[in-house]
Parts: C-alpha cells; structure tokens; sequence
C-alpha cells in the first residue's frame, strides 16, 4: 500500500499541468490506483489546494442520492426558474420505498402536465413532495470550437 501512495505522489509530482480527474484515470490505467478519497486527499495536500466548500460536495452528490431540501405540500407552491436554461426538480414520494416519480420541468404548465400523466397513468397517492432545487443546461459548444469558429469569422 506504501508503495501506491509512493507511485501516485511521485505521478503527480511529475505532472504539474494536469487535473487531479486526469491523474486519478492514468493511477489506475497504470495499475496504482488507490481509493479515491485518498487520492484525492493526497492531490490537495501535494498541490497546496484547499479542502472542497460543502456547496462543492453537494454538487458532486446525484440529485437522486441528496437529502431533499424541503417537503412541499403542493405542486401550486413549488418554485418556477425564471432564466433560460434552467430547470426544476422535484421528487414525488408515495410511500412505497421502491417506487417515486421525478419531474424536472422549466414552466409551470410543463410541471403540471407531467405531473397530471403521471397521476392518470400510475393512479397514486402522494405522501410528500420533495423539491430538489434548480439546475442548469450545459452549454454543448466548447471554448476551442468558439475560438475556431471566431478565427473563420463566424460569431455566436
């Protein structure tokens, strides 16, 4: 195990340039890999870089797997994004523990009709409503594309 920590502290001495994403995926294609909170941990210490922010640790949680932010009682009271790009979601708990329905809508006419199929479809009884916060649309042009794009003079 000694032996791992050596190898990945010496990799990542050697590689300056790269990610600590980067250096993790070539730890373990090269057969050294260890667990990843270690890695991890090792890549802060090494690096000088601060701890995560807890915003930062939620965000890397699955929006299936964070603890909900608070029950709601109607879909009328779940809050609506207001910028392009942005969407809701919400979780539907109705009380059995293998089953809930996730919306994810943009308007409140959106929410509401998937909400009215789902409740037509499955014909359930809600127990609660979790509303999981807004997220956003990536934008799926990458900075070099823009640049060649901008270099041909094509502007977005």
């Amino acid at each position: 195990m000694a032996e791992r920590k050596l190898k990945n502290i010496k990799l990542i001495m050697d590689n300056p340039g790269l990610s600590g994403s980067e250096l993790y995926k070539q730890a373990r294609v090269k057969g050294f890999g260890i667990k990843k909170t270690d890695f991890y941990e090792m890549f802060r210490t090494i690096r000088k870089l601060p701890e995560p922010t807890l915003e930062k640790k939620q965000l890397a949680t699955p929006i299936k797997y964070r603890k909900p932010i608070k029950p709601i009682d109607e879909i009328d009271d779940l809050p609506i994004p207001k910028k392009d790009g942005t969407y809701g979601i919400v979780e539907i708990d109705v009380g059995d523990p293998e089953r809930s329905f996730w919306i994810k809508y943009e308007t409140k006419k959106s929410l509401k009709e998937q909400f009215n199929k789902l409740k037509s479809r499955y014909k359930f009884k809600i127990k609660e409503i979790i509303y999981h916060g807004f997220g956003t649309y990536r934008e799926f042009i990458d900075k070099e594309f823009k640049n060649l794009l901008e270099s041909v003079g094509i502007n977005l």
